[in-house]
């Protein structure tokens, strides 16, 4: 049996439904482009909500994602993946390697550390270039750390991601089984807001559930957190329960 997950081809069968260009099929031509850019928008006003009860932007948890970096001896320069937004935690090592947390400074800090001494030891500093700010990679981001990795290390931080458009027909969108209907009512709100020129049901139907969705999303979240984490007087995020997320902290313990 199949997953209840959401591919592209799906969404843009039904875009192409609702605006009668195909009869249960994937569109080709100037209506498989045409349905494709609706999807590429509903997800774009999916991803980024704003949280009707605060007035504030809702983060999904299904953005957040652990990415293990293998750092090499002597490369200090590394590519980020091609969706990362920003870190949500600072890079930890391995549970072997009792070396503190890294800090984060500022790309032309860092490198102004190089320029007044080349150190090869453990990085304890990391900074992000920006691409086309700094980067050498062009239009990827990276991360630097200092010193100067001596030997090979494994890094692990979260970070929050900006998903890729969609292209391979395939390809299943972002949320999981838990977002699809909403995702599938945002694409049809483009539709009818776009080439019909109306607010309608189906407008009303992408608001309601995806409100619906940052509840849920926002108590599943909750529900992971057992504590707050305090290292000497400075607080940080909130502890994740290791039995639901993979994570890393070392030299932290439980606050008051």
């Amino acid at each position: 049996m199949s997953k209840l997950t959401l591919t592209l081809s799906e969404a843009v069968s039904r875009v192409s439904d609702f605006l009668g260009d195909t009869n249960n099929t994937v569109p080709t031509g100037t209506a498989l482009t045409l349905a494709t850019d609706i999807v590429a928008r509903a997800l774009r006003r999916f991803l980024y909500p704003i949280d009707a009860r605060t007035g504030t932007a809702h983060e999904w948890s299904f953005l957040k994602q652990l990415y293990r970096l293998p750092l090499k001896a002597l490369t200090w320069q590394y590519p980020l993946p091609a969706n990362f937004s920003e870190l949500v935690s600072d890079p930890v090592f391995g549970d072997d390697d009792l070396y503190p947390a890294m800090k984060k400074i500022a790309p032309e800090k860092l490198l102004n550390l190089r320029a007044a001494q080349t150190t090869e030891f453990a990085p304890s500093f990391y900074a992000i270039a920006r691409a086309g700010a700094g980067s050498t990679l062009g239009e990827q981001d990276e991360i630097w750390f200092y010193p100067i990795p001596d030997s090979g290390y494994t890094v692990r931080f979260w970070y929050k991601l900006d998903p890729l458009k969609p292209e391979a027909i395939g390809e299943v969108l972002p949320g999981g089984v838990k977002a699809a209907e909403a995702i599938i009512e945002h694409c049809l709100a483009v539709a009818e807001q776009q080439e019909n020129d109306k607010v309608g049901l189906h407008t009303e139907l992408a608001a309601r559930l995806t409100q619906e969705l940052i509840v849920h999303d926002t108590r599943s979240n909750d529900s992971m957190l057992i504590g707050s984490l305090r290292y000497g007087d400075s607080y940080a995020r909130p502890l994740v329960d290791h039995s639901t997320y993979e994570t890393q902290y070392n030299n932290w313990y439980v606050g008051e």
